[in-house]
């Protein structure tokens, strides 16, 4: 039998493709060593070799670099030393080279073993399946394992001043500084930060999964959350996926409202959506409200001061731009709905009066005066 004490067993850095960067393991280093003693490598491993410096120096653009991926675990069976398996983890106590993502047994026995990653580097997804590598004497044989990097999530959250109250973030609701957030998971992470001057919070590198959003309390005074609401603590659940392509405005968001302003109120923005009206009339009557493209929005019986609702009901909800109505079946007065004038408690008209309202971006309608 050959002398075992001349054949090695090298276990090659990860090699993993990431957009348009080829890293690979200690190609280059090994090249080198073939240049020196070609006689210690066979044919095939020279052209295999060669294949990996043509594919690197074939790769189009700047981002082409070699690297070392240390922190991996390998099972090798059968145990070249004793036992049936060798577990062995880069820069442990049978890696005989010191470089990160370098592993070489030194004293190895001739024979085949298989090579199987148990543990990637931190960062790495684990290859899947096991490499069968035959160890010959005078020889050193190179097991060659690729890893993708795992994906990273981040989270966005979003803190705004909900001038209407109505727990939703409208485009012309502005965004507040300095509020602070708890993010959990349950897997132990937790972090705490502030919001910036644009009133978010970014967090990146994520483990992709299930995280749990805290606004600090208590409150400044005369400050109430609008959303989520409800009582405290004011937390919400967000799943954190992996980013599409790294930009902020990809992360996965979670908006938290809050308002110091009695009323809740807004000013009326994209057109009405619903009005109550009181009825001043002298006796009860027939009252009927219509749209201008002529679709009623109420039909009934009304008595003096009695209150009444609709809801528009064109394709974004609205009551469009002005709604006509009659008693007993003569017209009355007409109401801008567009938000071009004033409109709100308080406004009246003839023998009506608005009583509350909304808008489709502004929420409650703040009160008017006449």
């Amino acid at each position: 039998m050959p002398n075992p004490d001349n054949a090695y067993l090298t276990i090659s850095c990860q090699v993993y493709w990431e957009g348009n960067t080829w890293t690979t393991g200690d190609v280059l280093g090994l090249a080198l060593s073939i240049i020196n003693n070609p006689s210690a490598y066979t044919r095939e491993q020279i052209l295999e070799v060669k294949d990996m410096l043509d594919t690197i120096n074939n790769m189009s653009g700047t981002n082409t670099v070699c690297k070392l991926l240390g922190g991996a675990t390998f099972k090798i069976e059968p145990n070249p030393y004793d036992g049936a398996e060798l577990i062995v983890t880069d820069n442990d106590g049978n890696d005989a080279d010191s470089t990160d993502g370098v592993i070489r047994l030194e004293n190895v026995p001739c024979g085949e073993y298989i090579v199987t990653e148990t543990k990637a580097p931190p960062g790495y997804v684990s290859v899947t399946g096991s490499q069968n590598v035959d160890v010959s004497h005078n020889q050193t044989s190179v097991a060659t394992f690729e890893n993708e990097k795992e994906c990273e999530g981040c989270l966005k959250i979003v803190k705004y001043k909900d001038k209407n109250g109505d727990g939703e973030k409208n485009r012309r609701e502005p965004l507040l500084e300095g509020w602070q957030f708890t993010v959990t998971n349950d897997e132990g992470y937790s972090w705490t930060g502030t919001t910036d001057e644009d009133g978010k919070i970014i967090i990146t590198g994520l483990t992709p999964g299930w995280y749990t959003v805290e606004e600090d309390t208590p409150l400044p005074d005369g400050w109430v959350n609008t959303e989520p609401g409800g009582e405290p603590p004011y937390t919400q659940r967000v799943e954190v996926t992996c980013d599409r392509g790294g930009r902020h405005d990809d992360c996965d968001a979670v908006y938290f409202g809050n308002n110091d302003e009695e009323g809740l109120c807004g000013e009326c923005e994209g057109k009405v959506t619903t009005l109550t009206l009181k009825y001043h009339g002298a006796s009860e009557a027939h009252i009927e409200v219509e749209t201008k493209d002529g679709v009623v929005v109420f039909d009934g019986m009304v008595g003096p001061d009695g209150e009444f609702s609709f809801i528009g009901n064109d394709k974004k909800g609205t009551l469009g731009t002005e709604i006509k109505i009659y008693v007993n079946g003569v017209f009355a007065t007409e109401i801008h709905t567009s938000c071009s004038q004033p409109i709100g408690p308080g406004l009246v008209r003839g023998d009506f009066e608005v009583m509350a309202g909304e808008s489709r971006e502004g929420g409650p309608l703040c009160p008017v005066s006449e």
